[in-house]
């Protein structure tokens, strides 16, 4: 687990991500830190092979540095989409990356602004503890996700913004987290009712992570998963005025 605790006192990030029963990890994640916003940005590559790491860590890298500089996450993943569309047109055939990815960009002005491509799920839970979805993982009737270079219906990417006072806390996944997070066989508890239980009543943004991963890692068939916990600073400061220490996964396991 990395805990990153970037300039501008706006929030506290912890990540970390599993290769699980997979050869390689094809998510990447990227955080940017130098413009106006904060930005992050996580990309999933689609496969288990070199190209779709490939474009997973150039959509991410682009995406969230273009994000931190303009505070436009929809600029971010159109300039990344530029990137995955020219870099396949040259690829020998069967080389081609296909990603997803969602970015983040915080500004205490601007609020919370989020751009997805896919099915990398953003939730943000408040100060009351409620847990609220902020992005789709499909385009409707579609059953399956868009990425960065393909959208099935809408502009793209699809694109909300949220106010910062709004949420404490905000988790981003990749697909292979949130498909342990869906109801179950034999359980049915809702996403937003794991996300806060494992991730919503602790003060700890590392606990809270790794009670997150811990899920992943123990499931019969884990794959890739790449989770961010984002402790949005100015609601921790108003409860408390200890410092936030980060906990590793092998913590909850003790």
């Amino acid at each position: 687990m990395i805990a990153h605790h970037p300039p501008g006192d706006l929030a506290t990030l912890y990540y970390d991500t599993i290769t699980g029963g997979r050869r390689l990890n094809t998510d990447y994640l990227h955080i940017c830190d130098g413009g106006p916003s904060l930005a992050l940005a996580v990309a999933d590559g689609d496969g288990d092979h070199a190209d779709a790491a490939q474009v997973a860590q150039i959509t991410a890298q682009i995406a969230a540095a273009v994000a931190s500089s303009t505070g436009v996450p929809v600029e971010g993943l159109r300039a990344a989409r530029t990137y995955v569309e020219q870099r396949n047109m040259l690829a020998p055939a069967g080389r081609e990356g296909v990603s997803t990815a969602t970015v983040v960009a915080i500004n205490r002005h601007r609020g919370v602004s989020l751009a997805w491509a896919g099915d990398t799920a953003v939730w943000g839970i408040t100060p009351r503890g409620e847990v609220v979805a902020l992005t789709e993982p499909c385009c409707p009737p579609r059953s399956t996700p868009c990425h960065v270079a393909r959208q099935h219906a809408g502009l793209l990417p699809h694109s909300r913004t949220v106010g910062i006072e709004q949420f404490r806390r905000l988790v981003v996944a990749t697909s292979g987290m949130a498909v342990h997070l869906r109801p179950q066989p034999g359980d049915d508890t809702p996403a937003a009712d794991r996300i806060g239980t494992l991730a919503g009543t602790h003060e700890d943004g590392g606990y809270a992570l790794a009670q997150l991963l811990w899920l992943a890692e123990r499931s019969a068939d884990p794959g890739n998963a790449t989770v961010a916990v984002i402790d949005l600073l100015d609601h921790h400061r108003a409860t408390t005025t200890t410092t936030i220490a980060a906990t590793t996964r092998e913590d909850c396991l003790r």
